[in-house]
């Protein structure tokens, strides 16, 4: 059976995301609600809700998604890894769950050992491994 897209209610996502200690972020130039999560030192989850003005986007406008952010010594904001989507279907707390989880559990590897930097998981040939984010001004890499 196919799965039928849902609106969620801004409230229903706040009490979701705050219950994990979530907090609304204000990014410019954004209309939609988003929160962020410490998980690291100057890494942060964010959670893009697809809610504007109460309510989240008619379907096939967005979905949910789930990133992680590093905060560079300058300033800027620097993505580790690609958006994680999660549709607006009836088990959309549990689906946004596991890409919460995987993001910590999977993505966040040890720090590089010649620049402080995270490190995040990749695949390769012969296998998975640990590579820096500031990949490829570092080259740093550790068996996952």
């Amino acid at each position: 059976m196919a799965a039928h897209y849902v609106s969620i209610p801004e409230l229903e996502m706040r009490q979701h995301l705050e219950a994990q200690q979530f907090k609304e972020v204000k990014l410019e130039g954004t209309t939609e609600i988003v929160y962020g999560k410490i998980v690291k030192p100057h890494t942060c989850l964010r959670v893009y809700t697809s809610i504007a003005h109460g309510t989240s986007r008619k379907v096939g406008e967005d979905a949910i998604r789930v990133c992680l952010v590093y905060r560079l010594p300058e300033g800027t904001i620097k993505g580790i890894g690609s958006d994680k989507r999660v549709n607006r279907v009836e088990s959309w707390k549990k689906n946004l769950q596991l890409r919460l989880d995987k993001w910590e559990l999977e993505l966040l590897g040890p720090t590089c050992q010649y620049c402080n930097f995270p490190t995040k998981l990749r695949k390769g040939k012969n296998g998975n491994f640990y590579g820096c984010i500031q990949y490829p001004n570092c080259k740093y890499t550790e068996n996952a």
